[in-house]
Formats: C-alpha cells, structure tokens, sequence
C-alpha cells in the first residue's frame, strides 16, 4: 500500500514512516483496529524491555548519544506495533493529551523519588479510546 493511504489512514508522520518500514520488510500493518496475537504482542513487550534495558545501561553510563538512540527505539518499537495493530496514533495521543492536560502537580506514592510528578486529581476522567474508536473508527 502507498504512503498516501497510510498517511490517511494513521494521520501521523512518525508511525506513517514505521508502517512503510515495515512493509518493505514483509511486517504486518493493518489498517483497521486488530488484536495481535497473544504470542506476537508478549515478543513485542520484550522487544520494547529490550530497548528499556538498553536505555537504563545508556543513563547508567551517562552516554547521551546512546541514550537518545534508546528513546528513538523504543518510540519505533511502541509505534510500529501500533501500526501492526492498526491504531490510529495522533487520535488516541490526543485524547491522552487531553486527559494528562487535566492532572495537577502533587506527590505520587507510587513515584516517592520524584519530588514533583502529575497527579489525578478527584474526579479525574481518563483517556476514552471507546469514544476515539466510535468517532474515528478502525478502519474507516
């Protein structure tokens, strides 16, 4: 399939430019909301605890050019399944986006090292990928 239809499909350039890797290569990219083996989907959180390690080893060693490769990698890694899987990124980002835009600066027991982190605050409405799928659909 031509980036062009990807590009209508996914709606954004980053994981446009992951399915077209993928595709040259013989990956599966779908173009509608797919559930992934549950085989494929447990080798693709190792690959992304693969490239984790391979972060946690770079700020170990204080290497920035390492460093950034490892976040670059695990942004194509996280990407690329979304595509195998045919989500369509930009839109659930930006409901994220709406949802973390809503949180408040505050102390987070599960972070106790972080001296500031985002908390949800009462009343606290998370992402809703449902109203995504049903206004922008899997495959339309």
């Amino acid at each position: 399939m031509d980036r062009t239809r990807l590009e209508s499909y996914f709606k954004d350039a980053e994981t446009v430019d992951i399915a077209e890797m993928y595709q040259k290569f013989g990956f599966v990219v779908n173009l509608q909301g797919t559930i992934l083996s549950k085989a494929t989907l447990e080798a693709r959180l190792d690959f992304l605890q693969e490239e984790l390690d391979e972060m946690r080893e770079a700020v170990q060693n204080r290497d920035l050019l390492s460093t950034i490769d490892a976040l670059i990698d695990i942004v194509v890694v996280a990407k690329g399944t979304a595509a195998m899987m045919g989500l369509r990124w930009k839109y659930h980002w930006d409901e994220v986006h709406r949802a973390n835009m809503t949180k408040e600066v505050g102390n987070n027991p599960k972070r106790p090292d972080l001296k500031e982190d985002l908390i949800k605050p009462p009343g606290w409405c998370g992402p809703n990928h449902l109203r995504i799928i049903e206004k922008h659909g899997h495959g339309r």
